[in-house]
């Protein structure tokens, strides 16, 4: 018996990174299943869908060939649940999309969640300074996240189709090379400052998966 508890122990300790972190309810287990498809619609084979909580995996499955997954997780209390599909971007072809829970799951055992996912593109940012001159730079980027994330009573009012925001990043002059993660056939905007002069706009559409833009000064 003292062999069994301690077996116990350690799978806490490996798999939860410390159970006393949340609560697990009771030996309570849920059902996740549902879609995952592209912009056309069409299934994504092979996708991560997680169930993740106070960022330990209770439960993981993957997509099949008509883009369905189905997976028991146990659950927890903690409001701080979270269905994270292609974490990370881990099939690199696509988005990523993180569905924060919050009390949805409260009275129910089986929960159905459908995913549209987005081609994502990579776009590297190149400054050269080509004058030779002590010339500074400063700059922003605008563009749409390749992560989509976005809570649970917000599903009606946005929709998964408009959960990507923009964001706006602003770069120090002495980071020479940036790479954003972003998403395909989308407008990607540079705003920069050379010196004291006016500020200059560019604006790219990624029609490529790899996109590198250099900008000389």
């Amino acid at each position: 018996m003292k062999h069994f508890y301690k077996i116990i122990l350690v799978f806490c300790l490996l798999i939860f990174h410390g159970c006393d972190d949340f609560d697990i309810e009771n030996n309570r287990r849920i059902l996740l299943h549902g879609t995952v498809v592209n912009y056309n619609d069409e299934p994504i084979e092979n996708i991560k869908v997680s169930y993740v909580v106070d960022g330990s995996t209770l439960g993981y499955g993957r997509t099949n060939s008509n883009g369905f997954y189905e997976f028991y997780s146990l659950d927890s209390s903690d409001d701080s649940a979270i269905l994270k599909v292609n974490k990370s971007n881990s099939s690199t072809n696509y988005s990523s999309y993180d569905r924060y829970l919050g009390d949805d799951r409260d009275s129910k055992t089986s929960f159905t969640y459908n995913v549209t996912l987005y081609d994502a593109a990579n776009l590297d940012i190149v400054l050269n300074n080509t004058s030779g001159t002590s010339s500074t730079i400063n700059y922003q980027v605008m563009y749409p996240s390749a992560t989509c994330s976005f809570y649970e009573d917000e599903v009606e009012i946005y929709g998964a189709s408009e959960c990507f925001t923009n964001q706006v990043n602003n770069y120090d002059e002495s980071n020479t090379h940036v790479q954003i993660r972003t998403l395909l056939n989308e407008e990607i905007q540079i705003v920069y400052t050379i010196n004291d002069e006016e500020p200059q706009s560019i604006s790219l559409v990624l029609t490529q998966s790899d996109t590198t833009y250099e900008i000389e000064y």
